[in-house]
């Protein structure tokens, strides 16, 4: 019996596809990796969420989470968490190092933890270490571990020192376990010494595909880090004292506006403050400057824009701690630095390059409501505090009078050193002039 040469194709065909099927290599599966090194804080949460969320999108059969950190803070590693636990694909955390105080949350959240020979879990000690903390950080250790079938008890120990365990955890001492002890009391699945052994040990298969942090987040990270932060704030408050120094607006100012909008724009974007914190802080800028340029003496003004100032600031920051470190770093700088300058900079080459020297004059063709360049050389005194402008008598006139330096008290000499059109700039006056 002669076969029809359409069957025969067709036959062909399908017994072709059917090997192919057969002895063609399956797809390699993917599985998305991802590190959590260094301080935990809501940079890393950003770039983890968004990791775990493209693994969801792309079918990915697992994500691979890379743990060596000291720890961090305790919001962006509990919200590391609840992204890890509401993964709709299996997550592995595999602790390479160590994975101590924050760092062990996160680790505990994996489906499956596997660590490295020589690796560390635990030491989770809560700042400030006060009870209300260290029961809100134990339960959610507590909570970690039942839901993945890990250890309680032990978990909790890394937490509370108060937790005692006979054999295991002493008493007045945080619970810090090795890869062999972690995987004896059913806190760690497994132990591998690498990536791919670590995917093996968990059950899975597949090519790694690693998901790199974005420039954004290495910059957000950098500028959100509370000794970058302490410095931008020293340098946004040195820049705006020594700017009230300064007659004119010149490079002090603009110096100080940018190191302030860095850091209000860093941690804006990381999602740790928000938009009404930089108008709140706004707000105290003015006061501030109200009750230096337009208001006698330090009064309510004065200390409410202060007051303004140091609330947005620590409300910048995910917890108490930080904006304290923060705040005090750079109190401390500019403290250091504002002295230094009005010492050294009004004399200095420097001062002038960054403060307005540009004098207006009619030959640029700018024409003054009055002349008063005869004033130049002339000595007179304060009548009023220079801060830096304020009042002086001058030849038995009372002029406005703006002071090229420090702030000068009344009743003292003064010369005029030039007029920037209707602007008559003075400074102390000395016998050395």
């Amino acid at each position: 019996m002669r076969m029809n040469p359409s069957k025969k194709v067709l036959l062909l065909t399908l017994t072709v596809v059917l090997i192919l099927g057969v002895v063609a290599p399956a797809t390699a599966a993917q599985i998305y990796y991802l590190s959590a090194s260094g301080t935990v804080d809501n940079t890393m949460y950003r770039y983890l969420s968004r990791g775990i969320a493209a693994a969801e999108e792309a079918g990915a059969a697992a994500v691979l989470i890379e743990v060596d950190t000291f720890g961090g803070l305790v919001d962006s590693a509990v919200n590391i968490r609840d992204a890890i636990l509401e993964s709709k694909v299996p997550v592995i955390t595999f602790v390479r190092q160590r994975a101590w105080s924050a760092g062990a949350l996160i680790s505990l959240a994996g489906n499956k933890l596997i660590m490295a020979p020589g690796a560390s879990i635990g030491a989770a000690e809560t700042r400030p270490n006060e009870e209300k903390y260290i029961s809100a950080f134990r339960k959610e250790f507590q909570a970690t571990a039942e839901i993945r079938g890990r250890n309680p008890e032990v978990a909790a120990a890394m937490v509370d020192a108060d937790i005692t365990i006979p054999g295991i955890a002493e008493a007045g001492k945080l619970l810090t376990l090795t890869a062999t002890e972690a995987v004896e009391l059913q806190i760690a699945d497994s132990i591998a010494g690498t990536r791919e052994a670590a995917i093996h040990a968990a059950g899975y298969e597949g090519k790694l595909t690693p998901i790199s942090k974005t420039f954004s987040d290495n910059v957000l990270g950098w500028i959100t880090h509370p000794l970058v932060s302490g410095l931008l704030l020293a340098i946004g408050f040195t820049g705006l004292a020594l700017e009230v120094f300064t007659a004119g607006w010149g490079g002090f100012g603009s110096m100080g506006l940018i190191a302030l909008g860095l850091f209000f724009a860093g941690h804006v974007y990381s999602g740790s403050a928000s938009l009404n914190l930089v108008l709140l802080f706004a707000v105290g800028i003015i006061l501030l400057f109200i009750e230096i340029f337009v208001l006698p003496g330090f009064g309510i003004t004065g200390i409410g824009g202060l007051a303004l100032i140091l609330l947005s600031i620590f409300l910048a920051f995910d917890n108490f701690s930080a904006g304290l470190a923060a705040i005090s770093i750079s109190l401390l700088v500019s403290t250091i630095l504002i002295l230094y300058g009005l010492k050294k900079l009004p004399r200095s080459k420097l001062w002038s390059k960054l403060s307005l020297g540009t004098s207006l004059s009619s030959e640029q063709g700018y024409l003054p409501r009055q002349d008063r360049s005869d004033l130049i050389g002339q000595i007179g005194k304060t009548i009023t505090t220079l801060r830096p402008s304020g009042t002086a008598e001058i030849n038995g006139e009372r002029v406005d009078v703006v002071s090229e330096g420090i702030w000068i008290d009344p009743d003292r000499p003064i010369i005029v050193t030039k007029v920037e059109g209707p602007r008559i700039v003075v400074r102390e006056y000395s016998t050395e002039d």
